[in-house]
């Protein structure tokens, strides 16, 4: 028989130190504790006497014993009620209790709690420690998507920032996606690329972006493909080019 792989109980150190001084019995009771506290990312666990009996394969009388050994010694806890029921816990030094990873669940969780649902909390509380560990959006991205319905790239998000920051620097308040609507919506009415975040430098001067008649104020009035208008002197200067080159042609 060989180990599954990548399932794990967590065990303390300490445990194996010690065990040359414990009978099998005690071992046993110990590590079955451990497998049902630490294994499951709990404080306590219900089991009963004759629970563990069957599975370490002992005798109800040598677990008795066993777990009395390992109460003495402090390494467990052995908790009874009125009601018949037995609660187990795996002690820890209290000096030691903040760097332990085990989460604090409720007494009464069932025997037949399945590792499936243990796992689904890990998951859980891995998610929130990345969503902790994730930087906030910043404000002015999340206005951005409110206007565009969508988000920049995250390598953009530092630029977004800082052209709708000077968009409040130019309206003296705190800019707002009404303020900006207009100048995306008067890019996308042009046609223009709806993925390009050129029109936030139009809202940061304030100028709606538009097609004027040969030229274009996308990209700085940068000249856009028209039909060109010629004066009476081009079209005489094309003529004569023209006449000047079939006389090269027939010579």
């Amino acid at each position: 028989m060989k180990f599954e792989k990548l399932t794990y109980t967590q065990t303390p150190n300490s445990l194996f130190s010690v065990m040359k001084e414990m009978d099998e019995c005690e071992l046993k009771v110990v590590l079955l504790i451990c497998r049902y506290t630490f294994g499951y990312h709990r404080e306590e666990v219900k089991l009963s006497t004759r629970k563990i009996a069957d599975e370490i394969g002992m005798s109800i009388v040598s677990v008795s014993k066993g777990a009395e050994q390992a109460v003495e010694r402090g390494l467990i806890e052995k908790i009874t009620d009125g009601n018949k029921t037995t609660v187990w816990r795996a002690l820890v030094d209290d000096s030691e209790s903040e760097s332990r990873v085990i989460q604090k669940v409720n007494r009464g969780v069932s025997e037949n709690e399945t590792q499936v649902g243990v796992k689904e909390t890990i998951k859980k509380q891995k998610e929130i420690k990345r969503s902790a560990d994730k930087p906030p959006t910043p404000p002015e991205v999340k206005l951005f998507r409110e206007v565009t319905e969508r988000y920049p790239n995250k390598i953009n998000f530092q630029d977004v920032t800082n052209i709708i920051q000077g968009v409040s620097k130019r309206l003296g308040r705190e800019c707002s996606a009404d303020d900006l609507r207009p100048f995306y919506a008067a890019w996308c009415a042009n046609g223009w690329n709806k993925l390009n975040l050129a029109w936030l430098a139009y809202a940061e001067r304030g100028e709606l972006p538009t097609i004027q008649k040969g030229k274009s104020t996308y990209g700085q009035n940068k000249q856009i493909t028209t039909q060109p208008e010629y004066t009476d002197a081009d079209r005489k200067l094309a003529e004569q080019i023209r006449a000047e080159r079939q006389a090269v042609c027939v010579s």
